[in-house]
Order: structure tokens, then C-alpha cells, then sequence
């Protein structure tokens, strides 16, 4: 546990980080050997913050290599010159390469039909993951119907690029992880693959894994329209990075909802800032200004008025 950096801060740039909580086999108000180390095995008697998961949960993907995670890749010029590339930092050896492939088995199977986390499956490409359901401590003792659900995926599990940890701080109604966390985890995945971020590595992803599995059932795709919420078109292989920034005009999104407005802007090209939540009533630029692509668009949203 220790290996993978649990009670140790994981030195990202962020002065709130804790160091979590791992009990020592060296001291007797600590350790019971009767019941710690079962309780350990099955998530108790122990306290992580998301980020050591997340770096966890990476050394498993990286075939056992634990890394420093980041919060910031790269910083570009407005030019678009890198001025700073985080550069991968291991930390240490957690597991050998071929327990990590095992774990990661075990974690497919997780995520298959009849699989404790069957509603976070993605057809397109498998996912490995592992949910996670633990009761909550307030003052000192378990709290009656107040827990922590989580997921922990690894995507694609044959040639990990993502890793995404997805915690709900009491769920209301259904509470295990399987029917709280994985879902949005699926969700935010989808996402993931539907944006324009190149930070997804599309030719390794196109060299798919071999590995015999069973078909994915096929869909109908139904024609959605375009408003309020448009429907994302991938083209396969992606086009090369647009490097060239381009005027062009804004698109009008006053009056409609934030997170339709916001996929509008993002498919014309630009990047948004958003203030407030519900029917945008502003923007800056203003629509029909002729903008540069890549640039900001700054939103301000207000709830509907009740007539």
C-alpha cells in the first residue's frame, strides 16, 4: 500500500494535498492483528485522496510504474509556441509488468455483461475498472446510511490512455459504485472520445487489441437534431491539428441553455468561459463579431425567470 503511495502526499502542484491515512504494523494502537490487515483488504481502516488513486490506479495501466502526477501538461505562448512540457516523472516500481497485465484482466472482467461495473461498458473500446462502496466516518464512527461511492477505470484497458476517478459523496437513493459512480464514469469517457482534445493519442488508439472477445451488439443510431444538445461527429482518422488561427463569425447564443450554447461554440472553434448557470443572457464577444478561432468566448447564464 505504501508502494503505491497511499498515506504520502503524491507531490502534485497543490497546497491542499493530504497525505491519507495507512495504519503501522509497528504500533499497537494501530494495528490489530486479528482484524486490520482483513479490513484492509477490502478498502477499511484506511483513508486515500482521489489524486492517490488516480495515481494508483496509473501504475496499474503503466504496467506497474508508479508516476508524480501534474496538473499542468504544457504552457503555450499565444502563438502557440511551448514555452514549458511536464516531462513524466516515475516515481518507483510498484508491480511487475505482468501482475499489472493480470490486475488489469481482473479489471476487465469487472466491466463485462454480468460484471459488478456492466453499466460503465463502452462498445468502442473496452474499458477495465473497479467500483468502490464504503461506508462514511463521522466522528470517529460509521455513519448509518452515509457512504463514498466510487469508480476507478482504465481506458482502453488493452492500451491504457486515460485513467478517471469518479467519487459521489453520498448518493442519494441507489449507493453502490455499480449504480452511482460507473455510469457517469461511462459518461465522462464518452466525452472524452467525442471532444476535440488531442491529447488522446488516435493513432495508438487505431491499433486495437487482438484479443478474441465478443461482439458489441449493434445500435441504431437515431438522427438527433441540432438543438439543443447537437450531436458530435468523429471523423476516423482525425484530421491533422488546425495550427492556424482564422476569423470567423461568432455564433448568436443568447437566450439558449448553457450547455447548448457551449457545445455550439465549441463546434465553430472557440474556447468558452461560462458565469452562472442556466439561459445565457450575455456574451463577449457579442454574436455576429467576427472572432478568432481558439480564442475565449466568455458566457454569463442566468436561471429562467418564472412567468
Amino acid at each position: 500500500l505504501r508502494d503505491f503511495g497511499f498515506s504520502t502526499r503524491t507531490g502534485v502542484e497543490f497546497p491542499g494535498e493530504e497525505d491519507g491515512y495507512v495504519p503501522n504494523p509497528a504500533r499497537p494502537r494501530e494495528w490489530s492483528p486479528a482484524s486490520t490487515r482483513e479490513s484492509l483488504s477490502r478498502g477499511y481502516g484506511m483513508s486515500v485522496t482521489a489524486i492517490q488513486l488516480a495515481a494508483a490506479y496509473g501504475a496499474i495501466a503503466n504496467g506497474g510504474l508508479l508516476f508524480t502526477p501534474t496538473l499542468v501538461r504544457e504552457i503555450r505562448s499565444p502563438e502557440g509556441s511551448v514555452l514549458y512540457r511536464h516531462r513524466p516523472e516515475p516515481v518507483r516500481r510498484v508491480l511487475s509488468p505482468e501482475i499489472a497485465a493480470t490486475l488489469r484482466r481482473y479489471m476487465r472482467k469487472a466491466v463485462s455483461t454480468g460484471g459488478t461495473s456492466d453499466k460503465a461498458v463502452i462498445e468502442t473500446y473496452e474499458l477495465a475498472g473497479k467500483t468502490g462502496t464504503a461506508r462514511k466516518v463521522v466522528n470517529r464512527r460509521y455513519a448509518i446510511g452515509k457512504y463514498f461511492s466510487s469508480f476507478a477505470a482504465v481506458w482502453p484497458a488493452d492500451r491504457p490512455e486515460l485513467v478517471a476517478i469518479v467519487t459521489i459523496d453520498e448518493p442519494r437513493g441507489a449507493y453502490y459504485g455499480s449504480q452511482t459512480a460507473a455510469p457517469l464514469t461511462q459518461k465522462i469517457l464518452q466525452e472524452a472520445l467525442a471532444s476535440r482534445n488531442r491529447a488522446l493519442d488516435l493513432d495508438r488508439l487505431a491499433r486495437r487489441d487482438t484479443t478474441a472477445r465478443p461482439a458489441p451488439r449493434a445500435r441504431p443510431v437515431p438522427m438527433a437534431p441540432r438543438d439543443p444538445l447537437p450531436v458530435v461527429a468523429v471523423t476516423w482518422p482525425a484530421p491533422p491539428p488546425d495550427t492556424s488561427r482564422r476569423e470567423a463569425p461568432l455564433p448568436d447564443v443568447t437566450g439558449v441553455p448553457a450547455r447548448a450554447a457551449i457545445s455550439r461554440l465549441h463546434a465553430a472553434g472557440f474556447r468558452v468561459a461560462v458565469e452562472g448557470s442556466g439561459l445565457i443572457s450575455r456574451m463577449a464577444p457579442a454574436g455576429g463579431t467576427r472572432f478568432r478561432t481558439g480564442e475565449t468566448v466568455t458566457l454569463w447564464a442566468e436561471p429562467p425567470r418564472l412567468p
